[in-house]
């Protein structure tokens, strides 16, 4: 690790620099097939017992956890029978019960210890101790800034990516940003179709989650379908308790162009437990398994929501269609018959134009991408603090696995006594570009070592002048981005020059 002194934006900033010269060509040649894939450690609320550390299995076949462990800055060992399947995910959480009530989110837990806010190293260690995935995560750039309201989490791009590079992950944030717009697809108390389950809803069994299976046969009623709630539940289920265990519903609703949906909200009044299917994509399990669950299956605990509770839906564009679309739902009580209440009822909405979508417990990331742009990091300026008419050597390791096109650095002129704030617009104007280059000339080192260069000019160094800068990088499929990120509090790396304090001569008199 390197310390590294920032000035800019009008106060002192301690980065810190991941400093590993090593590229890494693919993470599985390295690690195996389970992948640490999300971590909340800041949550805005800080008496909220909610981090979480989310698994993934990017393997072909389901993989036994049992005796496996988490260590680090928190330690647990998977209890025996724990099997993750592949292309599932498993959460492990500080405290289940606070994360469930958070974020709807089943979770194994609870850990010991908790997560360093200022960065840790998580280590997944298989039962033999070898290590089957580690992330050394950091708080600053190269790695997402979070911890702040509503409520981040630090989420990988995509599971084949190597996760302790910090280029590599985004934050997550929830709740709908300003500039966003909703459309309500399905309203609460509507009528479902729905089935009780005293068998299964279809042969085979995963039919009844498509547009095109023939649920005519099946019951209709205004929601909430339940009983033992009165005054809530609108179409009683009297022949439940002691009889089945769940419900199958079924409701389709209308989407005119999915490509401009950016997430779904559906907020849900439930007791205990339900699976949620859209044009049969399995996208929420909320107190329920992420497995598939058979039809005289049960809900993980009891739980009441007689609230509706929001779930946020991401990417819409994996499981949306244009036009007719069908959500399925399979609900469950946590007992068969020791349960004095079961019911539920959902609400649908689309959300067009930015969205901040929230940590994602046990889904696909929000932040999941089939490609990359260039991982930026090691940003150095020598001399740290530049006198006047030297020239300054700014470098930045640049890799990217589909190629690096082009480097650049903007650097702008903060003049003594004209401070420019963020928020000023003067800030977004008066940036100076300069090619950067990994060809072993014009003050770079070695080429072709991934290390970019560019010289600020001796003339631009002034007494008492603050230079601000950023590096934008553009890969081979011409993705691109500039550092530090758009979100970062930071919002540029900085130098100072400064010669010192001027000569002076003390008098008794002025």
């Amino acid at each position: 690790m390197k310390m590294k002194l920032i000035l800019g934006n009008g106060r002192r900033i301690l980065l810190l620099v991941w400093t590993c010269f090593i590229v890494f060509v693919g993470r599985q040649s390295l690690f195996g097939e389970i992948v640490i894939n999300e971590i909340h450690y800041d949550p805005d609320v800080k008496t909220e017992l909610v981090e979480f550390i989310e698994l993934y299995n990017t393997g072909a076949s389901a993989v036994d956890l049992s005796g496996w462990r988490l260590a680090g800055g928190v330690d647990y060992t998977f209890p025996g029978g724990t099997i993750l399947s592949e292309g599932g995910y498993l959460v492990v959480a500080q405290n289940p019960t606070a994360l469930l009530s958070k974020f709807g989110a089943t979770a194994l837990g609870p850990w010991v210890g908790r997560l360093d806010n200022q960065g840790e190293t998580i280590s997944l260690k298989n039962v033999v101790g070898d290590t089957e995935d580690k992330v050394d995560y950091q708080l600053g750039f190269p790695w997402p800034t979070v911890g702040d309201a509503p409520g981040y989490s630090i989420e990988l791009l995509n599971p084949a990516f190597d996760n302790d590079l910090g280029g590599n992950w985004r934050v997550s944030v929830n709740g709908a940003s300003s500039g966003s717009s909703s459309q309500e697809l399905l309203a609460s108390q509507s009528n479902w179709k729905y089935r009780k389950a005293t068998s299964e809803a279809s042969s085979p069994t995963t039919l009844w989650r498509e547009l095109g299976f023939d649920d005519a046969a099946w019951l209709s009623d205004q929601a909430p379908v339940g009983y033992g709630e009165s005054g809530h539940v609108l179409t009683e289920l009297g022949d439940m308790n002691g009889s089945y265990s769940g419900v199958f519903f079924r409701k389709t609703f209308v989407v005119n162009d999915p490509a401009v949906v950016t997430h779904l909200l559906l907020e849900a009044s439930y007791d205990d437990g339900f699976k949620v299917w859209i044009n049969g994509v399995n996208i929420l399990n909320a107190n329920i398994s992420t497995e598939e669950v058979a039809y005289d299956g049960t809900a993980n605990s009891a739980l009441e929501n007689l609230d509706y509770i929001p779930f946020v839906l991401n990417n819409p564009g994996s499981y949306l269609v244009s036009g007719t679309n069908i959500l399925a739902v399979q609900a469950h009580n946590e007992s068969l018959s020791e349960s004095s209440d079961f019911w539920f009822d959902a609400r649908l909405s689309e959300e067009i134009g930015p969205a901040d979508r929230g940590p994602t417990p046990g889904q696909r990331n929000a932040a999941f991408a089939t490609t990359a742009p260039p991982k930026i990091r090691q940003v150095e300026h020598l001399p740290k603090s530049p006198f006047s008419a030297e020239d300054v050597i700014i470098t930045a390791k640049v890799t990217d696995s589909d190629g690096v096109n082009a480097v650049s650095l903007l650097y702008q002129i903060i003049e003594p006594g004209s401070y420019v704030e963020r928020a000023d617009p003067a800030y977004e104007s008066n940036w100076i570009t300069l090619a950067m280059n990994d060809d072993g000339i014009n003050g770079d080192a070695m080429a072709g070592d991934s290390i970019y260069t560019a010289v600020i000019p001796d003339s631009v160094q002034q007494h008492r002048r603050l230079v601000r800068y950023r590096i934008s990088a553009t890969d081979g499929l011409d993705e691109s981005l500039t550092v530090p990120y758009a979100d970062d509090p930071q919002p540029n790396f900085a130098y100072f020059c400064y010669d010192g304090v001027p000569a002076w001569q003390a008098a008794v008199e002025p």
